[in-house]
């Protein structure tokens, strides 16, 4: 090969890339020394760590790389050399987030630590309020349960003592400030229901309505109250006050007593609406069509189909017949017209002016399966009684108060009663009470009803600022 003679230029501009070559090789290689050279320390860990918490908690902040200074703020902002030397543990008594690194000569800083912590405020005897940066409003009040009376809570035959009990040291800590008590168990529906039997109970303990077809009377003293609680509702899952049955609940407090009612087989069905028309929280149908009258050759035996949507089949029959006779789908229907009048929110007038009639059927029979099942909304009867407003006053006499004076906000303190390992749900809980007690144009849930969407915007539920109902 024949080798050409470089030229000046040329030879400058070979020695000019082969020094740009040079340095960043050098360069590549210090870098990688000083990486090597650069340790990183320790990132610091936080004990306890973060959770929530009842009462004042000693949070201790340590690092694996010896001598080095642990700098940390409580502030949310994120710690430099200039922040808080840590020296010490550190007292927390309410909600926080700490924030660590630790620094070393000679070595790379820590990555950040953060840990938050949420503090319940510890009332004495199991109780608790819960920390503010969870319940911003004071809407719950917490309670530690024991694993007895855990598996007193989930049993149909222990559960009524259990509630008392608690209630009565809830009242040791509480003024009698509160119309409803309501007790939420924290967990979840399918530890609990099953052994339960019910996803929900009213406890009624005082009434002072008339008109309503139930007695006046007070069972307040046993439970703690000095007269004004109307009632403890229960809920063995923590997410019944959203889902329901707390609807339902609510509504046993005025209804469905003011006449006789009946389920399927006839057996009488007092407090809810069995085979009728009223298509409320507490059961019953709104359209029904005859399918057969004198059924089976029997005399004055009738079959009927029933359904809450008016949608047919080609055939005329309905296309999603059935009803619950005791309830009709938890938070997802508003209250009814009559429901609507016992508990003091719709007048007697407007119900007249609406040709309301409450249907009630009676002498009444099932099949459990094939072509004409209840599954399907069909039902036997022999009788139908139907009522007016005013058939309905006759029985039982006017509403008092009626629905001018009539209460329409209520006061509710919540109780959640969790056991002792972790507050599962606690935030849930919260934000479905707040959501439950809040406008009727909240549209959080479309398809869901709270108490006032659930009453037209006429009812009420107050359920904050329970630190100062405190002794």
């Amino acid at each position: 090969m024949k080798l050409q003679k470089l030229n000046k230029n040329t030879a400058f501009l070979a020695i000019a890339i082969f020094s740009l070559i040079f340095t960043a090789i050098s360069l590549t290689v210090c870098d990688n020394l000083n990486t090597a050279v650069l340790e990183r320390a320790s990132t610091p860990t936080a004990n306890p760590p973060e959770g929530i918490y009842t009462g004042t908690q000693i949070v201790t902040i340590t690092t694996a790389t010896e001598e080095a200074v642990i700098y940390y703020t409580i502030d949310g902002s994120t710690p430099t050399t200039s922040s808080l030397q840590y020296s010490s543990p550190i007292t927390l008594t309410s909600a926080t987030t700490i924030k660590a690194i630790a620094v070393k000569n000679g070595m790379a800083n820590s990555n950040l630590l953060t840990a938050t912590y949420s503090i319940n405020i510890d009332l004495g005897d199991g109780f608790f309020l819960v920390s503010d940066d969870i319940d911003t409003a004071s809407t719950v009040v917490g309670f530690t349960i024991t694993d007895t009376q855990l598996t007193n809570l989930i049993s149909w035959n222990d559960f009524y003592s259990e509630l008392q009990i608690i209630s009565n040291h809830v009242y040791e800590k509480f003024n009698d400030d509160f119309d409803y008590l309501f007790f939420v168990l924290d967990k979840l529906q399918s530890e609990t229901v099953n052994y339960f039997g019910a996803y929900g109970v009213n406890i009624t303990i005082s009434n002072n309505v008339q008109g309503l077809g139930m007695n006046t009377f007070s069972n307040t003293s046993s439970w703690g109250s000095g007269g004004k609680l109307k009632s403890a509702m229960y809920f063995p899952y923590y997410n019944a006050i959203l889902n329901g049955p707390a609807l339902h609940e609510l509504a046993h407090n005025w209804a469905a007593y003011i006449c006789p009612t009946y389920a399927p087989d006839n057996i009488r069905y007092d407090g809810h609406w069995g085979v009728s028309n009223a298509d409320g929280q507490l059961g019953g149908f709104k359209y029904v069509k005859v399918v057969e009258q004198n059924s089976g050759g029997i005399l004055g035996k009738t079959l009927y189909q029933a359904s809450r949507s008016p949608e047919t089949n080609p055939d005329g029959s309905f296309k999603n017949g059935g009803f619950g006779v005791n309830a009709n789908g938890g938070n997802s229907l508003p209250y009814s017209d009559i429901e609507l009048y016992l508990m003091g929110m719709k007048s007697a007038q407007e119900l007249r002016n609406a040709n309301f009639r409450l249907d009630i059927y009676s002498g009444n029979d099932y099949n459990y399966d094939g072509d004409y099942s209840f599954g399907n909304g069909y039902f036997y009867s022999r009788q139908l009684t139907s009522y007016t407003i005013d058939d309905l006053i006759t029985l039982n006499g006017p509403r008092i108060p009626d629905t001018v004076s009539s209460q329409k906000q209520f006061k509710v303190l919540t109780v959640v009663l969790t056991d002792t390992s972790t507050n599962n749900h606690l935030s849930q809980i919260v934000q479905n009470i707040r959501w439950f007690s809040g406008l009727a144009n909240d549209n959080t849930y479309p398809y869901l009803y709270n108490f006032s969407k659930a009453t037209n915007g006429i009812g009420s539920l107050a359920i904050s600022d329970i630190k100062n109902s405190l002794k």
